[in-house]
């Protein structure tokens, strides 16, 4: 699983859901559900396969139809302005949420990837809560 300094920045959070990103561009599912995945601790039920069928079928909107994939963020450029936001708990900055909105097909898109992260055992970790259309 992917660990940042305690006191990592915005963008350094930011730049980890990039590289996230990218490995579900290389549709390198196996990889990419254990960066922001704990086995462990995996309460919404993440798999390799789920994201692959949430993502190939834009949120499950599509059914079975696999009609989409992931396109890596420095080929992206058509689309609405993505939102990349890292918002933080006005109690505890190191515990919060971010909401990446991903490329699909060339093109930003409404699916978007919601992840929280939090310092534990001295290191700041990211998990994947859920992607969906917003």
């Amino acid at each position: 699983m992917k660990t940042l300094p305690a006191n990592a920045s915005d963008e350094d959070i930011l730049s980890a859901v990039r590289e996230w990103v990218e490995l579900l561009a290389k549709e390198e599912y196996e990889e990419a559900y254990r960066f922001f995945v704990s086995s462990e601790h995996n309460r919404w039920q993440w798999s390799p396969q789920l994201l692959k069928r949430i993502i190939r079928t834009y949120g499950g909107l599509y059914g079975d139809q696999e009609k989409f994939s992931i396109t890596p963020v420095e080929k992206t450029s058509e689309g609405s302005e993505p939102r990349h936001d890292v918002h933080r708990d006005r109690k505890d900055e190191h515990k919060g949420y971010v909401w990446f909105d991903l490329p699909l097909n060339g093109k930003w898109s409404d699916l978007t990837a919601i992840l929280t992260f939090q310092v534990n055992g001295g290191s700041l970790v990211i998990e994947l809560e859920s992607i969906e259309v917003m």
